[in-house]
This record gives C-alpha cells, structure tokens and sequence, in this order.
C-alpha cells in the first residue's frame, strides 16, 4: 500500500497524537482529525476530503498546556493528558460547538522518584 503525505506543519508542532473524531459532542467536529500538539500547546482540527485525498482546512484550539495523549470517550467528550501531569476534560458548551470546558486534576505523583 500506497501512501503520501497530503498535509504538513511548517514549523513542526511537536505532534503527539492524533485521532479521528466521530462523536456526537461537537456536531462541527465529525468526521475530522484532531491532533495534539506538544510545541504549540493546541488541538488542531483538520477537515479532511476523503475522496480527494486532501485536507480543505485547519484550526487551532489553544489549551495552554503541552499535550501528551487524547482519546475521545463514547460520550464525544475529548479527554487529553499533559506533560505537567494534569488531565485536561473538553465538553461542549451551551450548545456553541465553538467553545469548550477545561477541567484540571491532579495526577498522583510517583513519590520513588
């Protein structure tokens, strides 16, 4: 099989993770990739055109923390770990797909090291 990079970042954002969202949380996000970013402490969302196999667009969510892993839950809810270990948890808000909650909790520190 046959593949070819049909989009890139110049300069690099440091990309840690990257998932395909199918969701019912944010209605303008499916069917889109979501990458995280470790440099630019953002979510990336990119439209993509399958058929074409190209991406039409790209948008950055700022989070403010450099993110190490997201996975997106059965509810559509995204949940992200970061490098200073918090968990951030990202909800849609009052219906405006837009905007989202960040909620920050502590992991337990490994007292050995």
């Amino acid at each position: 099989m046959l593949f070819r990079s049909i989009f890139y970042f110049t300069p690099s954002l440091g990309i840690s993770q990257l998932i395909y969202y199918y969701g019912e949380e944010f209605d303008n996000w499916k069917d889109k990739l979501i990458i995280s970013s470790l440099k630019n402490k953002s979510l990336y969302l990119l439209d993509i055109d399958i058929r074409n196999n190209s991406i039409i667009s790209s948008e950055q969510y700022y989070i403010g923390n450099r993110i190490r892993d997201l996975i997106m839950l059965p509810s559509g809810k995204i949940v992200c770990t970061t490098d200073d270990q918090k968990i951030i948890y990202i909800s849609a808000q009052d219906n405006n797909k837009y905007k989202f909650s960040k909620y920050y909790f502590d992991l337990p520190l490994d007292e050995d090291n």
